[in-house]
């Protein structure tokens, strides 16, 4: 820019429409930037693009690891739990992918509340966040906010590719279960017992 300028300068002292010359030449400065700020962008979607190419490449190779674990002739129960704690390994780290992307996105309220926390995958539609060290009632503010929530779901959804429901579990200060007849009508905030 500073080089561009000072040709702009010289050219502005020998020339008998300074204004014009003088508005052309910010445009053309402002041009250049627009176009730096476009190969910025063209890495990112480069990036993206590796990304998706390492999941495909991923995805075609997970059938041919199948078909040999599946060839092997003693199947153990202790496969069957590394292949189930590798699954969480991976759960932990892309959760705590997530929770490291709203700190560097500026969202410092919901990272802090999701620091310490654990995700169970109750099925692909569905997530639920485990508060070890118990939900605080000002966590639970934070998490509840819609907004809150909408950046929480839509970052997820990067991470995914797919938008989730989310639940919030106090794994500390968790309650005694109900039986299924006490909790279904502690819903109705009604004792069953005095209706004749």
């Amino acid at each position: 820019m500073i080089y561009n300028l000072s040709d702009l300068e010289s050219n502005i002292k020998t020339s008998a429409q300074k204004t014009i010359l003088l508005q052309a030449g910010i445009i053309k400065i402002c041009m250049n930037q627009v176009a730096g700020d476009m190969t910025e962008l063209e890495n990112k979607i480069m990036q993206l693009e590796q990304k998706l190419n390492n999941m495909n490449v991923n995805a075609a190779t997970r059938p041919i690891a199948q078909t040999s674990r599946q060839s092997s002739p003693r199947p153990t129960q202790n496969t069957a739990t590394s292949r189930l704690s590798v699954q969480q390994t991976k759960q932990t780290e892309d959760w705590k992918e997530i929770v490291d992307s709203l700190k560097k996105t500026g969202k410092i309220r919901l990272y802090t509340c999701l620091v310490n926390t654990v995700v169970n995958k109750l099925n692909d539609q569905t997530w639920e966040i485990e508060f070890p060290n118990g939900l605080t009632d000002f966590n639970r503010k934070i998490l509840e906010d819609i907004t809150n929530r909408n950046d929480l779901i839509k970052v997820i959804a990067m991470s995914t590719g797919h938008e989730i429901n989310i639940k919030l579990k106090d794994t500390k200060n968790a309650k005694p279960a109900e039986t299924s007849e006490a909790s279904g009508f502690a819903d109705l905030g009604i004792d069953i017992n005095i209706i004749d």
